[in-house]
């Protein structure tokens, strides 16, 4: 019988067992702390995508783009709205991207970095622009989108045989798991599989489906995902051969940034 504490799945997504066994492959740093642990000895590389941001120009033909229908997962902008990369945004302010500060410690990509295109920065690339909500297509938060999904998807199915992926919810997602640990009241945090072609088109669907996994890697181990529930970035781990791929794209943007 399954917990009612647990979301429902997408078809073909199946619960499995308690996350920390499904990651004990792993040295527990990664677990507890991806964006500061040391490069795990099963992968070679590893770097940041930068979740894409855009804003819609004076000229678009296309509508304000409204709120999401799939929960945080956004869909691909209108081809008519312009992208804007976090090193060019960064420039365009007469900086270079840097992490952001908090606590005197540097943080992970997120909002307090400079390269971050705020809702009301339009202009800075349209004089033409207001500078309002529904000029900027803000960067996803605790997801990946469907415009970086759909390239870095590409390159990860070319770096593995497996069919199947694991991987478990962030806590942001409202239909996650609810328990944080093994001493909750709800037990540990559950693991689920699912087919790794399906992973978009699942998101895509109107459901209860509102976030791309926290963790998630095929069967074969050959690589890694995570995107932190208060973070605007992705970090990837893999093979040399993988993450140059994923540096060279022309879709994805990333940064290798090391605490």
């Amino acid at each position: 019988m399954v917990d009612q504490n647990l979301r429902k799945l997408p078809p073909g997504w199946r619960w499995e067992s308690p996350f920390a066994s499904l990651m004990s492959w792993l040295d527990p740093e990664v677990r507890l702390a991806p964006e500061r642990a040391a490069l795990p000895a099963e992968f070679s590389d590893s770097t940041w995508i930068l979740h894409s941001q855009f804003y819609r120009p004076s000229d678009a033909k296309s509508e304000p783009f409204g709120e999401p229908k799939f929960g945080n997962f956004k869909p691909r902008p209108p081809e008519d709205w312009r992208r804007v990369r976090w090193h060019e945004h960064a420039k365009k302010k007469g900086e270079t991207l840097q992490a952001g500060i908090f606590d005197g410690t540097e943080v992970p990509p997120c909002f307090r970095w400079n390269g971050i295109l705020l809702w009301n920065q339009g202009p800075m690339y349209d004089p033409k622009l207001n500078g309002t909500d529904d000029e900027t297509y803000s960067v996803s938060e605790d997801t990946l989108d469907e415009y970086d999904l759909t390239a870095l998807l590409e390159i990860a199915l070319e770096h593995t045989e497996a069919k199947r992926a694991w991987g478990t919810f962030s806590f942001a997602d409202i239909h996650t798991y609810m328990g944080a640990d093994s001493n909750s009241q709800y037990g540990p945090q559950m693991g689920f599989s699912f087919e790794l072609e399906q992973l978009l088109p699942d998101m895509l669907t109107p459901a209860e489906n509102y976030c791309t996994p926290e963790f998630w890697w095929p069967e074969d181990r050959s690589w890694l995902v995570w995107t932190d529930r208060d973070l605007n970035g992705t970090k990837v781990f893999g093979s040399a051969a993988m993450i140059a791929k994923i540096r060279a794209s022309e879709v994805l943007e990333t940064i290798d940034w090391h605490p």
